[in-house]
């Protein structure tokens, strides 16, 4: 992995961490780009975890259907 990828993947771990810990800042937009990043960098376990921000926003947004699917 390339220092850049590292960087990258540091920076994906902190947004999707920071808007685990206080919801207030979940963005639903941030989260799927963030969920991009770690899927090109190959960062599953990142995937993962934006996959279920993203699936909270959309929940407390009132869209539980859609919330649901992005919890696969």
């Amino acid at each position: 992995m390339s220092g850049t990828a590292v960087i990258s993947a540091d920076r994906v771990a902190a947004v999707v961490l920071g808007m685990e810990v206080d919801r207030r800042t979940a963005d639903r937009e941030q989260a799927e780009a963030a969920e991009r990043v770690a899927v090109e960098l190959g960062r599953d376990d990142l995937a993962a975890r934006a996959r279920l921000v993203i699936a909270d926003a959309l929940a407390r947004g009132g869209n539980l259907a859609a919330s649901a699917a992005h919890t696969w």
